[in-house]
């Protein structure tokens, strides 16, 4: 009470601060003991997230792409813009016809596919071929034949550059061969190009190796006007031409691949004694077919070009087995677009026997190439890229 002095005690501190600084010291205590047990709850949280990454495998690509945005609505697909009519290139199958080989005797490989697409792709070209073999390196491709075992895949080991698959291909004919020995030929493309099976045979010979000159409005045909170029579709480079390449330049060449090229067949016009110079050649590579009776010189020849620049290594391999090695080439211009062309426009998609790129990332176009390539089938699943939305 105010006015009565406090108890004091032999030290001169009164009684009541004594009690309270008891309480303090306890409520210390009791706070202190709860920041550890915090603290130590946190750190064995911790300790077991820690254990638990360790012990299970990271996220791969498919689990990753599972978890990706749903690319469709509203804004990609709807930005998307068709600048090509679709009354152009409807193919005259009646002009060529070489209709003694069916996609059943025919190898085809798919490449740069995305792990969800893999059902899709399969439903877009299952039972066409005598085999249709989705390609991936290994170690991944161990775990999507486990987790795809109704499918069929070709598995790689190589370089892991991406640009090195169709080289790891090439590689892998001489077991191709010994699997599957009534194939006549292999058909090699991406996820991104789209294939009619049946007509692609009316009009490309399968005992041949077709040199792309794609076909677009403009007259672009999937790569540059180079002067003094010659060859199928004007594509290949004397030595001469080629240097004055390097000192003009209307590609957008890596100094460093024209370099490795020429090196290359340097290198092979010296071990196989070819008198005349090899040209260095270009052209793009989304899909090739190579018939059987080149696969051994094929897989004779890539060594020299390993680890080079692709639209310029199978180019110059192609140009190789037709002019210093007798095979023979057909110059197919039954392919929409070329190296970085695009389209969803399904007119151009139904009046062409193969083209790239179609753009995959709608699911209204996944359901129209369906349609389009396998009436029967589309749009019963409503695609969606197995997996994912987009």
């Amino acid at each position: 009470p105010a006015g009565i002095p406090p108890i004091m005690n032999e030290g001169g501190t009164s009684a009541q601060v004594q009690r309270w600084d008891g309480v303090c010291s306890k409520i210390s205590l009791i706070r202190c003991g709860c920041l550890h047990l915090f603290g130590a709850f946190i750190f064995l949280c911790l300790f077991a997230f820690i254990l638990k990454v360790q012990m299970s495998e990271p996220l791969d690509e498919l689990q990753i792409s599972e978890q990706r945005a749903d690319l469709n609505e509203p804004g990609y697909c709807g930005k998307l813009s068709y600048d090509v009519s679709s009354s152009y290139g409807v193919p005259d199958l009646s002009a060529s016809v070489y209709n003694d080989t069916k996609p059943s005797e025919i190898l085809c490989v798919v490449l740069r596919v995305r792990p969800d697409r893999i059902e899709y792709i399969n439903e877009l070209y299952s039972g066409f071929y005598m085999k249709l073999l989705v390609y991936y390196r290994q170690p991944k491709c161990d775990k999507m034949k486990a987790r795809y075992p109704h499918l069929s895949f070709l598995c790689g080991v190589g370089d892991e550059h991406p640009l090195a698959h169709e080289q790891v291909i090439f590689e892998l004919l001489g077991d191709l061969a010994e699997q599957y020995p009534n194939a006549r030929g292999i058909l090699i493309h991406h996820m991104d190009v789209w294939v009619h099976p049946h007509q692609i045979f009316r009009v490309g010979d399968s005992s041949k190796m077709w040199w792309l000159h794609g076909k677009v409005p403009g007259g672009y045909h999937g790569v540059p006007s180079v002067p003094k170029a010659r060859g199928p579709g004007h594509h290949c480079l004397t030595r001469t031409a080629l240097v004055e390449e390097w000192v003009d330049p209307h590609w957008g060449w890596d100094p460093r691949m024209r370099v490795q090229v020429l090196a290359a067949v340097m290198k092979l016009q010296k071990d196989y004694n070819i008198t005349e110079d090899i040209d260095t050649c270009f052209n793009w590579i989304d899909i090739m077919y190579y018939p059987r009776s080149v696969w051994e010189d094929a897989a004779r020849i890539l060594p020299y070009f390993k680890g080079m620049f692709l639209e310029m290594a199978f180019a110059t391999i192609m140009n190789v087995l037709v002019v210093n090695f007798g095979h023979e080439r057909q110059v197919f211009s039954h392919c929409w677009g070329g190296c970085c062309n695009r389209t969803s426009n399904i007119a151009i998609i139904q009046n062409n026997v193969c083209g790239h790129r179609v753009d995959l990332a709608c699911r209204a176009t996944r359901d129209q190439v369906m349609q389009v390539i396998r009436p029967s089938s589309a749009p019963k699943t409503g695609y969606s890229g197995a997996r994912t939305n987009s």
